[in-house]
Order: structure tokens, then C-alpha cells, then sequence
């Protein structure tokens, strides 16, 4: 997953929902990553 910076709402919210549902992503053997367009210190 793709977002913009980290400071972005709706990135945030995004975030939020898919990090929420991961055990099932790793239930179905998929890797879930997600990258933003932020520095490593504004994380």
C-alpha cells in the first residue's frame, strides 16, 4: 500500500484499518507493507 506523507488524514485512517486487519492478511499468506512519502523521522 501506497500513501502520501504521514501526515495526511485519510493516510492515517487507511493505515489505521489495514493494520487492524493484518492477522487476517497473514491468515490468507499475504504480506501487507506500506510505504509513505515521509522521511523516516516525521514516522
Amino acid at each position: 500500500m501506497f500513501n502520501r506523507y504521514v501526515g495526511c488524514p485519510v493516510c492515517q485512517m487507511t493505515t489505521v484499518e489495514l493494520t487492524r486487519a493484518a492477522p487476517e492478511f497473514e491468515r490468507a499468506g499475504v504480506a501487507l507493507a506500506i510505504v509513505f512519502q515521509s522521511s523516516p523521522e516525521r514516522l
